[in-house]
């Protein structure tokens, strides 16, 4: 999908992170979509006007000119040409197109969504040529198109015009072991008749006090934000400028908190963890991921256990843990990154990585797992994609579980029984003359 525009965002956001959520007005039925990818990078065209030999050359911020280029020059070749250049490595460009007439240079890389000088081209000896331009296809560090889930189909396409309302952040949390406690403290009125209980009334309405003690293996955003569940509650950090879930101005920021129980209820054998396949094109080849669920979350409380809050004193309670300690905090923060690190680590350890710096038993290594993929080539949107298979190995979401559901309902449907010979003769003919014997 492309856009023209992005308009009326707080900030005036350009960049649109994968996970977010909106509804386009007047469809029906109102469907919420998810962006499951984007494209900021800058696109810039090279169009050479029908020469018929010769050679030209391209000059890019600062740098340059190219060696020669010949006039029916393939993608490949000007790639490898502008990659001569002191300001550009490979992988900080692709050039698409076809020989002799238009192509097509995305920055990525080094200039992953950024928005860069136009290139110029020199015409050296060009023969028949018309005008050599070079224009911006797309500028950088602008969101110019989305791939989002579910894909729109044919006849329920939105037109131009229609108003795209983004939705709430969702901060997604896999929990463990833990508990739910509440307590309501609801008041009645008691009124006596001569002492003895006549009637009781519910009084004011009292919030109920609740209480989620629950371990978290982690929790993302789906936009890949470093969102801890304090800093979502308490409207700090990566959350700071969230807003309330409240429509009233006037009540107290507040987050829905929605707590999804998915037992496991089957004595059926399972056949392992589930695992989930990405796939990134490479020119004619495919880089493939394979990313699997981590069972048992042990090795990784060995390497990494979770930090505990300072104590502080209070009347009548004496010595508690004090969650609210800045430094405890950050603690916390980091401690929710190293595990998320470790997950991703974890999860790809099928996709048989070597890595270089990254060591599965050393958390100070942890966090350089995404810095040493870009350095392998890939672009941030590749490694929020790998990222994404990560939590989908070791998630269930609704889409999953309807299929499974499919998948039991269609098993249980009986099969007919093939003839077996043997049958009932009906008493009476369908006249309701007597059946003969």
């Amino acid at each position: 999908m492309e856009i023209d525009t992005i308009a009326d965002l707080s900030g005036s956001i350009t960049i649109l992170p994968v996970g977010v959520r909106f509804s386009v007005a007047d469809m029906s039925p109102s469907v919420v979509y998810t962006i499951t990818a984007v494209n900021s990078n800058e696109q810039q065209t090279i169009f050479l006007d029908t020469p018929s030999s010769g050679n030209f050359t391209l000059t890019w911020d600062g740098e340059g000119p190219t060696a020669s280029i010949a006039y029916d020059a393939t993608p490949v070749q000007i790639q490898a040409a502008l990659e001569l250049l002191a300001n550009i490595t490979a992988g900080d460009i692709e050039v698409t197109g076809t020989a002799g007439t238009t192509h097509v240079v995305e920055y990525k890389g080094t200039y992953f969504a950024t928005d860069v000088a136009l290139m110029t081209i020199q015409d050296v000896d060009l023969v028949d040529a018309g005008s050599e331009t070079i224009t911006v296809l797309h500028p950088g560090a602008t969101t110019w198109e989305l791939t989002f889930s579910p894909v729109l189909d044919g006849a329920n396409l939105p037109v131009n015009g229609k108003v795209i309302t983004f939705l709430p952040q969702q901060l997604d949390i896999k929990i463990g072991d833990g508990n739910v406690t509440y307590t309501e403290a609801n008041e009645y009125e008691y009124d006596l008749d001569r002492g003895i209980l006549d009637t009781v009334r519910a009084g004011d309405q009292v919030p109920m006090d609740v209480s989620l003690d629950f371990v978290y293996e982690y929790a993302t955003t789906g936009t890949s934000e470093a969102i801890s569940p304090m800093d979502a509650l308490k409207k700090i950090g990566g959350a700071s400028e969230w807003v309330s879930s409240s429509s009233d101005p006037c009540e107290p920021y507040a987050v829905d908190v929605e707590v999804v129980h998915t037992p496991i209820c089957t004595t059926q054998e399972i056949e392992g963890p589930n695992e989930e396949i990405l796939v990134l094109p490479r020119g004619n080849k495919e880089i493939v991921f394979r990313a699997t669920g981590v069972p048992d979350y042990e090795p990784f409380n060995k390497l990494c256990p979770e930090p505990k809050a300072p104590g502080i004193l209070k009347p009548k309670e004496g010595w508690v843990p004090n969650e609210d300690d800045p430094g405890y905090r950050d603690m916390m923060a980091t401690y929710g990154k190293k595990r998320l690190a470790w997950l991703v680590i974890t999860s790809l350890e099928p996709s048989d990585i070597e890595w270089d710096e990254v060591n599965p038993d050393n958390p100070a290594t942890w966090a350089k797992w995404e810095q040493e993929l870009k350095d392998a080539g890939l672009n941030q949107v590749e490694c929020n994609r790998i990222q994404q298979l990560v939590f989908q190995a070791n998630c269930l979401d609704e889409t999953k579980l309807e299929q499974a559901r499919e998948n039991f309902l269609v098993g249980q449907q009986p099969v007919p029984s093939e003839f077996n010979g043997l049958s009932i003769a009906p008493e009476t003919m369908p006249s309701g003359e007597p059946a003969s014997e």
